[in-house]
């Protein structure tokens, strides 16, 4: 794979790093040995063989400058020659680039953030770089921990879900200069790329499929203890809904996690019978299959005596046995999006904020079904 071509930003060294250098007695462009049998092979030596200077042959290889294109065809054809090729370590101090971008996301056990790591990562390695996934576990202190890391390996950009809406990271990693793109959740502060979906349209789709069925007690769980946007969003839909459609709303329907995986799911599960539902719009489908199994573990079942509507539609939701219905999101198109984002602003920083939103629809499968009978 090719290294990518120059792009226009350049980044100041941060956090007091001192900036790597070349060793003196090697030019930018060294190559690792060569098959010649002769060590390493330099760009000096291809510009001895074609007879033009270092800068218009490595102008050629990296497809700059201007000229003729049988001067460039000779170039590539001495280089070929010679065994030569370029270092992308020594090509990324010359550019201040790493060809390396920085993925954090909430939970890498998520089947969905695996399908949005691998549509970021397809884009990013067309384009010659590299991709590091981090997960911050819904941990500020991790999150932090990770954003630091990957300042000190000086990647070209950071792709974040964060875990609020008010991360003090955020506004850190713009004023730094470092290109950054927000999936889910907007930073309530500081403008940014953004990528997301339509956090109203899909809940509302699915909340009115419960309606339809008969349900009027629909409880639904809420990330809490933090600012979300997305959260806020999806609960001033919910309240609407309720409120014009639903004959009201309960307080108690509404149960608030810190955390969106199977044992929360478990753990929910008393707080949200409490409330009397006779259905449940779970945050994601893993949550959704901790609710189901403490739903089992206390003689229910779904969707006989409560439905349980997901989100995230991953792979799981189809399988035999599990059935769920769930709003399907553009899990590999949300990574694609935003690394495309990340590499446009990295091209040019300048330009403006741009929030990207993709639309999501509901898969209906076993685990929803008309209330139970009351008696």
């Amino acid at each position: 794979m090719g290294a990518p071509p120059p792009l226009s930003r350049r980044h100041p060294p941060r956090g007091g790093d001192t900036p790597l250098r070349p060793k003196p007695a090697a030019t930018p462009d060294d190559a690792p040995p060569g098959g010649t049998g002769r060590g390493r092979i330099t760009i000096a030596e291809v510009a001895r063989r074609c007879g033009l200077s270092v800068a218009t042959v490595s102008n050629a290889l990296s497809g700059g400058g201007r000229m003729a294109e049988e001067t460039r065809a000779r170039v590539r054809a001495a280089a070929d020659a010679l065994g030569y090729s370029a270092s992308p370590a020594a090509r990324g101090l010359r550019l201040r680039r790493s060809w390396t971008l920085g993925l954090v996301i909430p939970d890498i056990a998520n089947p969905m953030y695996g399908e949005i790591a691998r549509g970021a990562a397809e884009v990013l390695e067309a384009a010659g770089c590299h991709l590091l996934v981090a997960s911050h576990d819904s941990c500020p202190e991790r999150q932090a921990r990770h954003v630091r890391n990957l300042l000190r390996q000086r990647v070209d950009g950071v792709i974040l879900q964060p875990w609020s809406s008010q991360d003090e990271e955020v506004p850190a990693m713009v004023a730094a200069g470092l290109p950054l793109v927000l999936l889910a959740r907007r930073h309530l502060a500081q403008p940014t790329d953004h990528v997301t979906i339509d956090p109203r349209a899909p809940l509302l789709e699915g909340l009115r499929h419960l309606a339809a069925l008969g349900h009027r007690r629909i409880a639904i769980t809420l990330m809490g203890g933090r600012t979300s946007t997305s959260a806020e969003e999806r609960l001033e839909t919910y309240r609407g809904f309720m409120e014009r459609q639903a004959g009201g709303l309960e307080e108690g329907l509404i149960v608030r996690l810190a955390r969106a995986d199977l044992e929360s799911g478990r753990a929910a599960v008393p707080a949200l019978l409490a409330a009397r539902p006779t259905a449940i719009a779970a945050s994601n489908d893993l949550l959704a299959l901790g609710i189901r199994e403490g739903l089992h573990a206390a003689g229910l079942r779904v969707p006989e005596d409560l439905s349980l509507l997901a989100v995230d539609d991953t792979y799981l939701s189809a399988l035999p046995g599990v059935e769920l219905t769930s709003l399907e999101l553009p899990k590999r198109q949300i990574g694609e999006a935003a690394a495309r984002l990340i590499l446009e602003r990295i091209a040019e920083p300048g330009r403006a904020c741009e929030s990207i939103v993709l639309p999501a629809r509901l898969a209906v499968r076993r685990s929803t079904a008309p209330p139970r009978p009351a008696g």
